[in-house]
């Protein structure tokens, strides 16, 4: 019977054939130095490195070059190995750098450029204002901020259950007083995108919300991005990153753009409409209005009189009741009245409101 010859080093990190147990791990010394001073001046980062279970690390790196001449793969448990060689005295990988550390790299020879021919003239094929408009012109400006929700103001507008978590439909015009207290924007913004995310998911590094918007005049090219730097947690704050884009720019005069007033807003115009008038209100609303939003156009905070005379409608009518509640109760009740056969009750007709008796005579009967 022959015997299998078994090699001195086990360089995968598959399974060996005579055990189901994974296969121990062993690379030469001399194969560990070839990769590590390929590093070259990254070789001192590699005591500041612990993270050797990312894929970006210099680990990796050096993982990755062994596995073009060994037959392993970079992966966990080879990265895990070469950090443990690497702080190990008895294995002198480390020592090997430290006594004898690579030579400084040699500077290259400065090329000079040759000199122009004064024969030879250059010749512009192109003009100056073609190329400014090219490169100047399609330039956005780019700007980043962070604007600050108390824990309570969060808590408003998100809206978190066991199973479940939503945010509140005012959140908009929240972030919209938030971006103009904070003197970011001066636009009448739209919010066109936003995400939530998922309640139980595992992805840790999305933000919880982000949200996208872009100001609805045609000759504005101002957009923004929002998006949540850290989680909310009790009693402190929330930070959200605001990237702006473009400058705001309202060239046509006519063209004014307000955004929808509702909720508490709209019932609160609505009241003070009812009890100061309408055209009041409007003039009221005129003279607190923010100047440097009426400059761009942005007549949010003063609605005009019809959106306040249909605020006041739609309050009206939901503090009224529908007198076909009232017919449809009277139906009912007659038709009790009428079918009912068992009760010792004297002038049944007292017992509707609707009838002019008032007064019910009870007979009890033994």
């Amino acid at each position: 019977m022959k015997r299998t010859l078994k090699s001195k080093y086990h360089v995968s990190c598959t399974q060996n054939q005579s055990s189901k147990k994974r296969g121990k791990i062993s690379i030469p010394l001399n194969e560990l130095i070839t990769a590590v001073s390929h590093l070259g001046n990254n070789i001192s980062e590699l005591d500041k490195d612990k993270k050797w279970r990312s894929c970006n690390s210099l680990w990796s790196q050096v993982a990755a070059d062994l596995a073009t001449r060994l037959p392993i793969h970079n992966d966990l448990r080879v990265r895990k190995y070469i950090y443990t060689i690497w702080y190990r005295e008895s294995a002198k990988l480390r020592s090997h750098f430290t006594k004898n550390p690579l030579p400084p790299p040699t500077k290259k020879a400065i090329v000079k450029e040759l000199s122009c021919i004064p024969s030879l003239t250059k010749v512009r094929t192109r003009s100056k204002e073609s190329n400014s408009a090219g490169t100047n012109g399609n330039t956005i400006e780019h700007q980043q901020h962070l604007i600050e929700f108390t824990y309570e103001e969060w808590r408003n507008i998100y809206k978190k259950e066991v199973k479940s978590h939503d945010m509140d439909s005012s959140w908009t015009d929240v972030f919209y007083d938030k971006l103009v207290d904070s003197k970011l924007i001066t636009c009448s913004i739209v919010f066109t995108y936003s995400k939530l995310r998922q309640l139980y998911t595992r992805k840790m590094n999305s933000p919880l919300f982000k949200c996208n918007a872009h100001c609805p005049n045609s000759s504005c090219p101002l957009k923004l991005k929002i998006k949540m730097v850290q989680l909310a947690s009790p009693n402190r704050s929330v930070f959200f990153r605001v990237e702006i884009f473009g400058t705001p720019r309202h060239d046509n005069p006519l063209e004014i753009n307000q955004r929808h007033v509702k909720g508490d807003k709209r019932a609160q115009m609505a009241k003070t409409a009812k009890e100061q008038g309408i055209l009041a209100t409007y003039e009221k609303n005129l003279l607190n209005a923010n100047n440097e939003l009426l400059k761009c156009n942005n007549y949010t905070e003063v609605p005009t009189t019809h959106v306040i005379t249909t605020a006041v409608k739609q309050q009206s009518d939901e503090m009224c009741l529908d007198k076909n509640i009232f017919v449809e109760l009277e139906m009912m009740l007659f038709s009790m009245r009428e079918s009912d056969k068992d009760s010792h009750l004297q002038n049944k007709g007292s017992l509707f409101p609707f009838l002019k008796e008032r007064v019910i005579h009870i007979k009890i009967m033994g």
